[in-house]
């Protein structure tokens, strides 16, 4: 990339500029693996730098919580994916068929963890995985359990003495089994900046392929200075991003060197830059679909506005949007709904469509209809998916057909919604869309039908920087999204008295500075 800007070659700098784009949506996908109850589940929280008890956490136990292979996408970056595998050994998922039962192919590599020793289906699975040509690597976990119990019961008690007591028994038991050079790490997933991760880190990079090294690289939780500085590096790399994004992970990285170093005043400082940078972050939703849809009712309830209200999008029974038009939100205006004209017109003809509303400042589109999708919404959602943008089928005006249902006889809500649901999404597979998501949605009452469900679905899908400015331009039509308001509009605080009080316990989502 460097070459080429130093050349003004402009064809292979654009070239070269998207190659190191994609290079950042590359898929990484880590399977976490071992027996029931050997901590599989807290470990993968960790390396998303969660708390066991945070929303989208893999859930934890003393019985056996992983029954099912299970993905969780890093907050941060979900295009690298742990997967959080049922124990080995159980009746549902035995030893010798283990591999072909979790779909083996998809993963980059193995960690085998155990929380006492590895055993014969430890090794059995290492053994297939290498006959399969993937890497594995044995991880040892609680080992803060351990050291806090061996204290306890010696009397001349050394950390260092007894950690390699462990490594040497967990690494002499896998040779007795068959391994002929085990690398043993022995982690704790709540202290994760102590004992042997930063040397897992280095062993995972060093046995990866360049292309997935900056992917593991940069969902690695941050314990250390020196993997800071290398992420702080990749962010310099990566800054031909359009929105702020890379600034963002800089800053927080920042924020962490800080509190590694106890410089509590540089701490507060990029804190307030962090809240700074994200609340100027940059959103950009695209409302579109045919002339009627009903477009321009949905912007305005999206911004907490009556269609009466001054600055609302026009409706009316003719059309009314007959031009790209940008309504930012009246309390958060750097969150921007654009009501494009409808698909199909004399003025915006289908194939030209996006070219001419400028399909690339858009985040994401939500293509709306008041009763089936037709062929035009199709090319529409095929063209999107083309410049590999996300889209939202929505299917509008639920209230007026739930209305003129009641009047039948047998009348059931819910099976009006699913037989209409149903026929959304029918419609759309017959027209060429593979698995459609469709949202029925009234924008007269978005507290109910499928609106929350929308939300949900958008907050999964964009990067987290995106995702704080989505929650705020919220309508607050549930408790759920009232709740989550709360604790971001709270976290400004917590970041702040962390900083204070010197714990970073404070907020889980920091938990691995805790000593």
């Amino acid at each position: 990339m460097k070459t080429a800007l130093q050349h003004t070659d402009r064809p292979s700098d654009v070239g070269k500029i998207m190659e190191s784009l994609q290079d950042n949506n590359t898929q990484l996908n880590i399977a976490i693996t071992g027996e029931s109850g050997s901590g599989k589940s807290t470990f993968v929280n960790a390396l998303r730098e969660l708390s066991d008890g945070d929303e989208g956490a893999a859930p934890t136990g003393v019985t056996e919580t992983t029954s099912e292979v299970k993905p969780y996408p890093h907050p941060n970056y979900p295009n690298v994916t742990f997967w959080d595998l049922p124990g080995i050994g159980t009746t549902k998922f035995p030893a010798d068929k283990y591999l072909e039962l979790v779909g083996f192919e998809k993963f980059d590599f193995f960690i085998i963890i155990s929380a006492v020793r590895f055993r014969e289906n430890d090794v059995k699975l290492a053994q297939e995985i290498q006959r399969m040509e993937k890497k594995f690597y044995f991880v040892r976990s609680k080992i803060d359990n351990d050291l806090r119990a061996e204290e306890r019961s010696q009397r001349e008690f050394k950390v260092e003495k007894t950690l390699s007591q462990i490594r040497q028994d967990c690494i002499q038991g896998l040779r007795g089994l068959g391994i002929k050079t085990p690398q043993v790490f022995l982690v704790s997933s709540f202290q994760l900046r102590q004992y042997d991760f930063p040397h897992l880190h280095k062993a995972l990079e060093s046995g990866l392929p360049e292309v997935k090294r900056d992917a593991l690289l940069l969902a690695t939780p941050s314990i250390s200075r020196e993997i800071i500085n290398k992420k702080k590096e990749a962010f310099k790399v990566s800054e031909t991003s359009t929105d702020n994004q890379f600034e963002i992970e800089t800053v927080r990285e920042e924020i962490k060197e800080a509190l590694l170093n106890n410089d509590k005043s540089l701490a507060i400082t990029k804190i307030k830059e962090l809240l700074d940078k994200e609340r100027n972050t940059p959103l950009n939703i695209a409302i579109t679909g045919e002339s009627g849809s009903g477009k321009s009712t949905f912007v305005n309830a999206f911004r907490g506005m009556d269609n009466r209200d001054e600055g609302a999008a026009l409706t009316g029974v003719v059309e009314t949007t007959s031009e790209v038009k940008p309504y930012p939100h009246p309390n958060y205006p750097k969150v921007t709904l654009w009501d494009l004209p409808g698909i199909g017109t004399t003025k915006f003809p289908a194939d030209k469509y996006l070219e001419r509303v400028g399909f690339e400042k858009f985040d994401f589109f939500i293509i709306v209809s008041a009763d089936r999708f037709r062929e035009n919404d199709v090319k529409l959602s095929q063209e999107i998916q083309r410049m590999e943008k996300k889209f939202y089928f929505v299917r509008s005006k639920i209230d007026n057909d739930l209305r003129a249902e009641r009047r039948k006889r047998n009348f059931s809500e819910e099976e009006t919604l699913r037989k209409m649901r149903e026929n959304c999404i029918q419609g759309l597979r017959e027209l060429g869309v593979e698995s459609p998501q469709v949202f029925l949605v009234s924008s007269f009452e978005l507290h109910l039908y499928d609106f929350s469900l929308l939300h949900e679905t958008l907050d999964r899908d964009l990067p987290e920087h995106k995702r704080h400015a989505l929650l705020r331009a919220m309508p607050n039509i549930s408790l759920e999204i009232i709740d989550k308001k709360k604790k971001n509009f709270q976290a400004p605080t917590v970041l702040v008295v962390r900083s204070l009080c010197g714990c970073s316990c404070c907020s889980s989502s920091w938990a691995f500075y805790c000593c």
